[in-house]
């Protein structure tokens, strides 16, 4: 469980029983300063152990997750955001036990939605794009019951106004790829996690 300072945005939804495990994935390109200056990858803390769950306890289904089989692409459960003395957070939790490849960049300019190249108005002086491939906001193009099929239904657009975090929104849900785009307040180091139980990806902006 990550410990935030103060919790924006919570969308509870449930809770999943799986073994928690812990990733620290390094950061792609940072095209936004020079090499010899980019913004350094820093490991993650150790993750508090969660102890494995009784199988023969069942387990409630999530109402707003889609069962085994209705879509190939991994359901966004939901967004959180929080401020540490030491780093400003981003969570994005996501149905199921697949975490989807992703993508954490700082670029040079504004961000732009896709498809439609339009500029996704934000908050800071330095952007970051984070990209999620095989995710979606929305099953149901591909429910039998489009009207009853599992959606993403919490805020697509943050707007915490931490000392590093000011806003982030999203900036494209379109055949199998989901991005959004993250205004700070300059460029900093980043740490990405991976992490289970539940499958989340976790951004710090690490102020110290």
């Amino acid at each position: 469980m990550e410990r935030l300072g103060n919790v924006v945005v919570v969308i509870a939804i449930g809770t999943l029983t799986l073994t928690a495990g812990c990733v620290s994935r390094p950061i792609g390109s940072l095209s936004a300063t020079p090499a010899s200056t980019a913004p350094a990858v820093r490991p993650a803390p150790a993750e508090p152990r969660v102890s494995t769950p009784d199988p023969s306890v069942a387990v409630k289904p999530d109402p707003l997750c889609p069962t085994a089989g209705v879509t190939a692409d991994v359901l966004l459960r939901s967004i959180r955001v929080g401020h540490t003395a030491t780093y400003d957070r981003v969570v994005f939790e996501f149905c199921g036990t697949s975490i989807p490849g992703h993508q954490v960049d700082f670029v040079a300019g504004q961000i732009h939605a896709d498809p439609s190249d339009r500029v996704v108005p934000l908050h800071g002086q330095a952007f970051v794009r984070v990209v999620f491939h095989g995710a979606t906001t929305d099953t149901a193009p591909v429910a039998s019951d489009p009207g009853s099929a599992p959606r993403y239904a919490g805020p697509l657009r943050l707007s915490p106004d931490y000392g590093l975090l000011k806003e982030l929104a999203i900036a494209g849900d379109f055949e199998g790829q989901l991005s959004f785009g993250i205004g700070i307040d300059h460029v900093v180091d980043l740490r990405v996690q991976e992490l289970t139980s539940p499958s989340r990806i976790v951004i710090d902006f690490l102020s110290a």
